[in-house]
């Protein structure tokens, strides 16, 4: 059996938005119900909304709500819909996780043992990991899958706009903070510098068409939670450009995508702004 890790998209319990849980065993549940493996905080969702099983040679996703699940946009048949890695599941237009297949030597850290532990830790703890030890593996655990050559550019490209925006903030920083040589602070950054430094081009290493869709239609959904979480509007924003650049875009065609984008960057742009008018300006002794 291939195992499953399921990265949540919203916080839930002592679940924080992107932790990762992993399971070897079949199948595994999710939705509102705290007895259930996965834990989800949508509203919409059901207690038991449904089921990841492995039907022997491939993860199949079942829905088991009359509310209905989607993935990556396309609502789960009666049959169910197989899973091939990296898909994103969805009630209405609220995200819940995304689902990764294969063994990770990173599989998710098991919490210590408690009688309140979140129910997605209790489930990796019962697939052969004890606390603070990683998932076991028996003597017929297949080998670690290679990664694909999609997901690795996926983040890569995720890894190079995080050091992007490092980099920023330690020019920022240095600028705020570092005396020139007449003994004053390095002149303001100004609005038009900021815009420029939040709005520099996220690169990847090949156009990928799918992988464009797919950072599209995630930057959609985290766009409707936008005032849900403060964290959401920099995740659409990343997603938004992470969508053009494997397109080898440098915009949207007019439409929805591109009056949403628009709207993201300038309020991160306002954000960034205000965070640096407030920072503290610290006089060199």
């Amino acid at each position: 059996m291939i195992s499953i890790h399921v990265q949540l998209l919203q916080g839930a319990g002592r679940t924080a938005l992107g932790g990762q849980l992993t399971f070897a065993r079949s199948p595994v549940t999710f939705g509102r119900s705290e007895q259930g493996n996965v834990v989800v905080a949508e509203s919409t969702a059901s207690r038991q909304h449904g089921e990841l099983r492995w039907d022997g040679q491939q993860w199949v996703a079942f829905n088991l709500s009359a509310n209905g699940t989607s993935v990556d946009g396309h609502p789960i048949g009666r049959k169910g819909t197989p899973l091939r890695g990296g898909e994103v599941f969805s009630v209405g237009d609220a995200p819940l996780f995304r689902v990764r297949l294969g063994p990770s030597v990173a599989a998710a850290s098991a919490l210590p043992a408690s009688t309140d532990a979140e129910p997605g830790a209790r489930a990796v703890a019962s697939t052969g990991a004890s606390a603070g030890n990683g998932p076991e593996k028996g003597p017929n655990a297949p080998e670690d899958a290679p990664r694909s050559p999609k997901r690795v550019m996926l983040w890569t490209g995720i890894a190079v706009y995080m050091l992007i925006m490092v980099g920023v903030i330690v020019f920022v920083d240095t600028l705020v903070n570092k005396p020139d040589e007449v003994g004053g602070f390095a002149p303001a950054l100004t609005p038009a510098q900021i815009q420029r430094d939040v709005t520099k081009p996220v690169r990847v290493s090949a156009l990928d068409p799918g992988e464009a869709n797919r950072s599209e239609t995630l930057a959609s959904e985290l766009f409707n939670k936008l005032d849900t979480a403060p964290r959401n509007l920099y995740d659409a924003y990343h997603y938004y450009r992470l969508s053009l650049a494997y397109a080898g875009k440098d915009a949207f065609e007019p439409g929805e995508s591109q009056l949403r984008f628009q709207t993201v960057e300038t309020r991160l742009i306002e954000a960034v702004s205000k965070q640096y008018k407030e920072t503290p300006k610290v006089s060199p002794s």
